[in-house]
Formats: C-alpha cells, structure tokens, sequence
C-alpha cells in the first residue's frame, strides 16, 4: 500500500514527541510494542485508518487533577509492528535507535520460527533478551 509522505513524516513526529516504542518480557515471552497516547484523537484516528492497530479510549478518573479521557494506540502484531516502523523510519529522529532494534527483533524472530518449521516454541535465542535490555536503556 502506497502511503503519502506527508502523512508518515507526521505520524513519525508524533511517534517521535508521544510515542514509546519497546520490547517487553511477560513470563514466556518478548513483546515488542508502539503505542501512542494522546488527549485529543485526531492523530490517533489517522494512525489506525493507515496502519490498523488497537484503538482505545482510556477513561480517567474524575477524582484525578486534570480529568480528561485520553486515547491510545497500539500495535504489537511482529508482522504489521515492522511494515509500521519500516514505512516511517526514514522520518523518525529521536526514537530512531528503538525502531531499528524493534524492525531487527521482528525480522530475528521471523526467521528464528520459520527455521523451526513455525513452531513458536524453544525459538528464543537469547538475542531478544540483548535487544530489549538495549532498548530499555535508550528508554530510560
């Protein structure tokens, strides 16, 4: 799908000012994750029209200071995560490092399973570890 321009250089800007781009450890396994919170939903809206994703809104507590209801993206699919972050990386500048990590797990793990004829089981190599602890630096 051709994608214009002006639409990936600004969603890499709000990538880049609201987005967190991670790989996460849950008990069996690595996730890598994009995901943009927002309180007006405009950019949001663009984001999953192009890309797809979860979309949802995130309701507030009215006893917090600054209630207002806030909407997130995601997107955690390796597949759709890297076809994402491949088509706006030429526009990312300050979460650039994170997004060729979470393109280089994609593709790591992709191969890792196809290697073992699909079976998702016993493909971890080691490497993912490597790679989330790099990313949790470049995020803190």
């Amino acid at each position: 799908m051709p994608y214009k321009k002006e639409d990936l250089a600004y969603i890499a800007g709000v990538i880049d000012s609201d987005g967190c781009i991670s790989i996460n450890r849950d008990i069996k396994k690595y996730q890598p994750t994009v995901q943009v919170t927002q309180a007006q939903p405009e950019a949001i809206n663009l984001i999953n029209k192009i890309f797809g994703g979860n979309y949802r809104i995130v309701k507030q507590s009215k006893s917090s200071l600054n209630y207002k209801d806030l909407y997130l993206w995601r997107i955690r699919s390796r597949k759709n995560l890297g076809i994402f972050l491949e088509a706006i990386l030429p526009f990312l500048r300050i979460k650039r490092k994170q997004a060729k990590i979470v393109i280089d797990y994609c593709n790591i793990r992709r191969d890792s399973i196809e290697n073992n004829g699909g079976n998702r089981k016993n493909t971890y190599s080691g490497i993912e570890k490597i790679m989330c602890e790099k990313i949790q630096k470049l995020n803190h």
